[in-house]
């Protein structure tokens, strides 16, 4: 389960998506869910673990994230619509 995810519009989405894994015991990661190369590295995982699954399963990291700003979610939607056209 994604706690963090930097590409979520509204941050209670991390929020509901955090309570969902807690109420249900499931492990937590973070990630970028990078649209555009300068979002990559927006969140994740840190560790000292070598293998990251076991990582993950051990609960041993730390997690980290900022929102992306406003204009890559109007970026995102522009290039979908454009799509369609």
């Amino acid at each position: 389960m994604r706690k963090i995810s930097s590409c979520t519009f509204m941050l209670k989405y991390n929020d509901i998506a955090e309570n969902f894994a807690n109420k249900y015991n499931l492990m937590k990661t973070a990630g970028s869910d990078a649209h555009f190369p300068h979002e990559i590295g927006n969140a994740g995982i840190i560790t000292e673990n070598s293998d990251i699954v076991d990582a993950i399963r051990k609960k041993d990291l730390a997690m980290f994230g900022r929102k992306s700003f406003v204009l890559n979610h109007a970026l995102t939607k522009s290039l979908i619509l454009m799509r369609k056209i």
